[in-house]
């Protein structure tokens, strides 16, 4: 393992407590799977729960920022709460008052590559984004918000975000379904980042699901 470790994951003492495999990716270990690949899938299928907290982030705000953006080559959604795909994979959120968020993919270019450019308009503003990414996963994941969450994920529009609380805990949730499958992923403040997890997880299970290593929602971590 040559990549250095600069990061540390909100959950990685209950990753690392599971014995799974573990791989570097964008300086944080993470956990590649925890059970067999099919296994795993068969449960992401039906309720799963998955740490992608080493995807990088970045925020803008301010007036221009969607033309920073722009020229910056991201193609930035045009409503709020809208989101639009990023190049490696990843996704970019319009939030209110011209704000916005990033997360790269798994492989990592554009959060890091927009870092390195110089902001020098008055109207943007570079915001630094240190939320988790929790991802609730499967068939039976609506159940799980239906206990923790106000919002009715039954009749919400797929592919949009949301500003909530689950378990108490402010979160912005965006509400996609993968082959099919709803897929709610959750950006949360690290402070509350583990309480949350053991809520969900304990609920999960309940409900006969499963934590998920990140290469059952990322395979391009193998």
């Amino acid at each position: 393992m040559s990549e250095t470790i600069t990061r540390r994951s909100p959950i990685h003492e209950r990753s690392a407590a599971r014995r799974g495999e573990m791989v570097a990716a964008v300086e944080m270990l993470v956990p590649q799977r925890f059970a067999a690949a099919d296994a795993e899938a068969a449960a992401v299928a039906e309720l799963a729960l998955c740490d992608l907290s080493y995807l990088p982030k970045l925020g803008f705000k301010g007036r221009g920022s969607a033309d920073w953006l722009g020229a910056a080559g991201i193609s930035v959604p045009t409503e709020t709460y809208q989101t639009a795909n990023l190049d490696d994979g990843g996704l970019v959120v319009r939030l209110p008052g011209n704000e916005f968020l990033l997360e790269s993919g798994p492989s990592a270019e554009v959060v890091p590559r927009l870092t390195a450019l110089e902001v020098a308009e008055d109207d943007v503003f570079r915001v630094p984004r240190q939320e988790a990414t929790l991802v609730l996963i499967g068939r039976r994941a609506e159940e799980v918000l239906a206990q923790t969450c106000g919002i009715n994920f039954a009749v919400a529009a797929a592919d949009r975000v949301v500003l909530t609380r689950v378990a108490g805990v402010s979160c912005t949730i965006w509400f996609q379904r993968r082959d099919g499958v709803p897929s709610y992923r959750m950006w949360v403040d690290y402070t509350y980042a583990a309480y949350l997890w053991d809520v969900l997880e304990e609920i999960g299970g309940e409900l006969g699901g499963a934590v998920v290593g990140a290469a059952a929602v990322s395979p391009e971590l193998g």
